[in-house]
C-alpha cells in the first residue's frame, strides 16, 4: 500500500484552504493525534486518531463543494454548550446533516453501522448520522471554531 505524505495532501488542496488545513493538522499533532493520509476517489483523506484506545477523531475529506473536516466527538454531551456558540452557517451545516436511521428505528439501518449522535441545538433535537453529523466546511471563518471544537473534545477527560 503506497504511503502518502501530509505535504502531498496540503499541496492537493485549493490555495485558499491550505493555511486552515495546516492549522488543523498542527493542532492535531500538538494533542498527540496520529495522522494517516490515504488516497480516495475525490482526492486525499487524512484521518487523525488517538493511540490508546485507537479512535478516529477527525478526517479531512475533499468534495466538489470544498474541503471538509468530519469530526467524531467522543464527549458530545460536554460539547453541546459550545455548539450553541457556532456561527449561523455552521449551525446550518449541522442541521442539514443526514438523519441517523438507527436512532429513529434500530432496524432501519445496517446493524454494523455505529449509532449516530443525538443532541440539542438551539432548542431543537438533532438525531444525526455519525458520518455526516459534524462534517464541517473548512474556511477562514469556520477554522477557529473547528479548532476550538476539536481541542475541547481532546482535552475533555474520558
Amino acid at each position: 500500500m503506497p504511503h502518502y505524505s501530509i505535504d502531498a495532501f496540503i499541496e492537493s488542496l485549493p490555495e485558499a484552504a491550505r493555511e486552515q488545513a495546516v492549522q488543523i493538522h498542527t493542532l492535531a499533532l500538538e494533542h498527540g493525534l496520529t495522522p494517516e493520509v490515504k488516497e480516495a476517489k475525490s482526492g486525499f483523506t487524512v484521518s487523525y486518531t488517538t493511540l490508546k484506545p485507537k479512535k478516529t477523531l477527525a478526517v479531512f475529506v475533499q468534495r466538489k463543494s470544498g474541503v471538509k473536516l468530519r469530526l467524531y466527538p467522543r464527549h458530545l454531551p460536554q460539547l453541546v454548550p459550545f455548539l450553541q456558540t457556532l456561527p449561523p452557517q455552521m449551525k446550518e451545516e449541522l442541521q442539514r446533516a443526514s438523519v441517523c436511521k438507527r436512532l429513529i428505528n434500530p432496524d432501519a439501518c445496517n446493524p454494523k453501522c455505529p449509532m449516530g449522535y443525538a443532541y440539542i441545538l438551539d432548542g431543537q433535537v438533532q438525531q444525526k448520522c455519525r458520518h455526516m453529523a459534524f462534517m464541517l466546511s473548512v474556511t477562514p471563518e469556520t477554522t477557529p471554531f473547528i479548532l476550538e471544537f476539536l481541542s475541547r473534545d481532546i482535552r475533555t477527560p474520558d
